[in-house]
């Protein structure tokens, strides 16, 4: 429920017409159809954010990548859908959005595996 192409298939399905990711998020604005399969997209992002902090114990996550514009249609959406799947007795979820792009987000991933793969070496 959360990749573009998703998204773009069931806008069309609601639309009687295709179109694309872009073309969705935009007629999300004005169009009610359209508006309901982002809003199920936020709540579905939600969802899974609770669920990740749930399993890992965190009350910090990140969200990063190509797929922000999303976020900027749903934030409030994602953010009450948190708190009724968060678990009650766990601290508060704090977002940090970073919504620089692409090529921040695969720099940071970048940087992972290089730190993972230095790890492994013995530099002694």
């Amino acid at each position: 429920m959360l990749t573009n192409e998703f998204i773009a298939s069931a806008a069309s399905t609601a639309l009687g017409r295709t179109v694309d990711w872009e073309e969705a998020l935009a007629l999300a604005h004005h169009q009610p159809a359209a508006r309901a399969v982002i809003d199920a997209s936020g709540q579905a992002l939600g969802r899974l954010i609770a669920l990740a902090a749930n399993l890992s114990l965190q009350s910090h996550m990140i969200l990063a990548g190509e797929g922000m514009a999303l976020f900027e249609l749903v934030g409030e959406t994602v953010s009450d859908t948190i708190l009724q799947h968060r678990d009650p007795l766990a601290s508060a979820v704090t977002l940090h959005v970073d919504d620089s792009g692409f090529g921040a987000w695969a720099r940071g991933a970048a940087v992972v595996a290089i730190q993972s793969s230095l790890r492994r070496l013995d530099l002694r």
